[in-house]
């Protein structure tokens, strides 16, 4: 969600494309309608996110230049604002985030990992500079985060460049600048998505469905392929890779 509005950006034309896209949907709840956005000053797929306010930041990623089938990793960002309408470049990360997963506290983002990568990455919003913060004891990439109680949740993912899913669950505390270990998944769930509801975090995979509640995993059974759970006044539904909230 960024400035009232759902927000999805593209990333190929097709499968086997070698040109990807550079696209923008918005979607206003209120009217129930789609409509297109401007594009990208660059194509990305794989790239990390993050929402402030009526702004949305995108970092990362790689893309397909016109002709080449051979990705090119990027290091550039862009900020896109609902007011203005209008993309504007941000400054590049250090380093290569493929695989990283990201989200927003206290106004800056925080890129966790990547691909054979166990550092963290700050961007501050205000003075539109990144910087480090301390490392996670192992490399992960491929995980989820959100946060919770003021620190931030990362759940899952693939450690040490294993092939296998991670049952690992990590803190980190901004003002501490420290991680610490949490409750492992009771189970696996892979190729997830998360959604927190007040302080309760919801973890949806391929016909699993976890909830994390008072520092509590519980495994909530539901249909496969699909999952939906009404939660006060939303309905969530998730199919395969697809996670949408409808409010009721």
């Amino acid at each position: 969600m960024c400035g009232g509005h759902v927000d999805v950006i593209s990333s190929t034309t097709n499968d086997y494309s070698d040109t990807s896209s550079k696209g923008l949907l918005i979607y206003n709840p209120q009217r129930d309608e789609w409509r297109s956005g401007p594009d990208m000053t660059e194509s990305r797929i794989g790239a990390v996110s993050g929402v402030f306010g009526g702004s949305m930041v995108i970092v990362g990623g790689h893309g397909y230049l016109p002709g080449h089938y051979t990705a090119t990793d990027l290091l550039s960002g862009e900020r896109f604002c609902h007011e203005t309408r209008a993309w504007k470049p941000i400054s590049d990360v250090p380093y290569n985030i493929n695989g990283a997963t990201a989200c927003v506290l206290n106004d800056r983002l925080f890129v966790i990992g990547g691909i054979r990568s166990k550092k963290l990455l700050i961007w501050n919003k205000t003075t539109d500079t990144w910087t480090e913060g301390a490392s996670m004891h192992t490399t992960r990439y491929g995980g989820v985060c959100v946060v919770l109680n003021g620190k931030i949740m990362v759940i899952g993912g693939f450690e040490n460049s294993s092939r296998s899913s991670s049952y690992s669950v990590i803190f980190y505390d901004m003002m501490k600048d420290t991680w610490e270990n949490g409750l492992p998944l009771p189970i696996l769930c892979p190729h997830y998505n998360v959604v927190k509801h007040c302080e309760t975090i919801f973890l949806f995979g391929r016909g699993k469905t976890l909830k994390f509640e008072n520092d509590k995993w519980s495994v909530l059974t539901f249909g496969d392929p699909f999952v939906s759970l009404k939660l006060n006044e939303n309905i969530i539904w998730c199919h395969a890779h697809s996670l949408i909230i409808t409010h009721i």
